[in-house]
């Protein structure tokens, strides 16, 4: 199709999938589609539009026209809590934008937004990526400030007492946690995506209630009645305990697949009620990580907190081969070669960092933590792990810690080549501590602590 029809179609009722592939071409073609570059930018900007399809505009608008080699790059400024933050702002210091979405639809190569101290209750979606290791997309953290970015929201609903410390509230089912329509269907508690946050706590989901009854930091559902109880454990009510429902699925995920030359440093995300990936659905749902580069390249994650995602906390790889993502293109063409430092990923309920598909070359995983992962116990799923891995090639994992994760260690499975997995300790995994599978090698396995 010519750059005339592909402007048609970004401009008709086509179904958003459609608009990302037409916007992707565009920007393929280059300076060749100048024509296209005000619709771009104005689809863009366009709130009502899908944000895959804004997200791809804003790509295809830097790749047509992008910004000047020799153009310095910009500081801007996120900070909730300063009296004039808001998203209609400059982004100056003096003048911050309020959300950090803001940011990752306005930032372009070599660009930097410094986030201050707050909760910011959102879902990132990136729209661009840097060019190279001198023109990076850096999302930091204020010097000494706590930005904390989560998936939950709090939860005002009219909870009744049915005694002691259990009440209920009218609950309807978020359309995607599903489990019981995956190609191989599956039931139960340990399936459901809902995660129930009290004082920071991710409660258990539970299938009866006598199980219910039997334990405190707990709750049922029941489709069919619109009902939720919760056990709360104590004498304080509901309304006094801070409740929160997570509405989002994931906290940092670019909503153009591929990007490059990101750097996150500093942040800490929270929650995230995707449903979990494994042999079960992994040809119907794609890793939706707490954070995810979603096939990117060249990201570096620094001194990052990633916690308690109903499934998996880092995405590292190139998400799988899900219909959740069939048609979105992927605008790099070689995933993988991201360094991950200093990050703490741990309490999810599948696994901590992983990686799938294709993408998992060249990576250097180093000072991280991946412990108390799995701890919804859902682990013959296959996919449960501190540090699960396919497909690993030329990655260094040096000075890791993977303990009391209810399941693996640190895994690599399927056609890894040329690893080294140095200076780790592996402490109180429920199954092997280091595990590798399915593969021709040759893997350097030296100076680790593998215990209990």
């Amino acid at each position: 199709m010519d750059t005339q029809g592909l402007q048609q179609v970004l401009t008709s009722g086509a179904a958003p999938i459609e608009k990302v592939r037409a916007a992707y071409d565009l920007g393929r073609a280059g300076p060749a589609a100048a024509e296209a570059l005000p619709l771009l930018m104005g689809v863009a900007a366009r709130r009502e539009e899908d944000i895959l399809v804004r997200g791809y505009a804003a790509w295809a608008a830097e790749e047509i026209a992008p910004r000047p080699a020799d153009e310095p790059g910009r500081t801007y400024h996120v900070a909730q809590r300063h009296k004039h933050a808001n998203d209609l702002n400059d982004g100056s210091a003096e003048r911050p934008w309020m959300t950090v979405q803001r940011a990752a639809e306005v930032l372009r190569p070599g660009d930097t937004v410094v986030i201050y101290g707050g909760l910011y209750r959102e879902c990132v979606r990136p729209f661009m990526g840097g060019t190279g290791p001198e023109r990076m997309i850096t999302y930091r953290a204020a010097p000494g400030q706590k930005p904390v970015i989560t998936a939950a929201e709090p939860w005002k609903v009219q909870w009744r007492s049915e005694g002691g410390d259990l009440w209920w509230a009218p609950y309807e089912r978020h359309p995607w946690d599903r489990p019981e329509r995956w190609p191989n269907p599956a039931a139960g508690a340990v399936r459901r995506a809902e995660q129930i946050i009290v004082e920071h706590m991710s409660f258990t989901h539970v299938d009866t209630r006598k199980e219910l009854l039997e334990g405190s930091q707990r709750f049922l559902t029941d489709d069919e009645a619109g009902r939720l109880w919760l056990r709360l454990g104590g004498p304080v009510p509901p309304a006094g305990r801070g409740v929160e429902r997570v509405m989002r699925q994931q906290v940092f995920a670019p909503a153009v697949r591929g990007l490059g030359h990101i750097s996150v440093q500093g942040l800490t995300m929270q929650f995230g009620a995707a449903p979990e990936v494994s042999g079960s659905n992994w040809d119907a749902i794609s890793h939706r990580a707490v954070m995810s580069v979603r096939s990117g390249r060249h990201w570096t994650i620094e001194d990052c907190t990633i916690e308690w995602g109903n499934a998996q906390g880092l995405d590292i790889g190139a998400e799988g081969w899900g219909e959740d993502i069939k048609g979105q293109p992927v605008v790099c063409d070689e995933p993988g070669g991201h360094v991950v430092r200093r990050c703490r990923v741990n309490q999810h309920g599948l696994a901590g960092i992983v990686g799938w598909g294709k993408g998992q070359k060249g990576l250097l995983l180093e000072d991280n933590e991946t412990n108390h992962n799995c701890r919804k116990g859902n682990w013959r799923t296959w996919e449960g792990a501190g540090l699960k891995i396919h497909g690993a090639t030329d990655c260094v994992i040096r000075r890791h810690r993977a303990c009391d994760n209810r399941a693996y260690g640190i895994w690599l499975d399927h056609r890894c080549e040329r690893n080294r997995i140095t200076q780790c300790i592996c402490l109180d995994n429920a199954i092997e501590g280091i595990f590798f599978e399915v593969s021709p090698g040759p893997v350097l396995i030296d100076n680790n602590v593998v215990i209990d």
